[in-house]
């Protein structure tokens, strides 16, 4: 779960890439997937306008679910979730933020991480 929440984060606003940019948490809003999934799991994270976060993960046939909270400060990401009992929380800076793409750093190191919007499938 943690590589999931680090990825979540690394998850990851138009034309912003100072670290000291405030970043519009509305832009947030939605669900999220990793670009380059890898080793064919998957998983996105949805962030609600009320500052809570959904996470959840597929690997093969093994699904799990957690719930937990995001804040935005500048442009510094912090997620908290609860998964399997434990709470872990992580940090990252949104290097870009657009309504199609969402790409983070970590707060100790430079590897980026890209999330693309979930596209909502007609509703018939």
């Amino acid at each position: 779960m943690r590589t999931l929440l680090g990825a979540a984060l690394a998850l990851a606003l138009s034309g912003h890439s100072a670290a000291d940019d405030k970043i519009d948490p509305q832009l947030l809003l939605g669900k999220w997937e990793p670009k380059e999934p890898k080793d064919g799991r998957r998983g996105t994270l949805e962030f609600l306008k009320d500052g809570k976060l959904v996470v959840t993960r597929s690997d093969g046939d093994k699904e799990s679910r957690a719930e937990g909270s995001y804040k935005v400060d500048g442009a510094k990401l912090t997620v908290t979730v609860t998964a399997d009992g434990k709470e872990q929380t992580d940090s990252r800076l949104i290097t870009k933020l657009t309504d199609a793409e969402f790409v983070t750093t970590g707060t100790n190191d430079t590897k980026e991480f890209t999330m693309v919007r979930v596209k909502e499938k007609d509703k018939k």
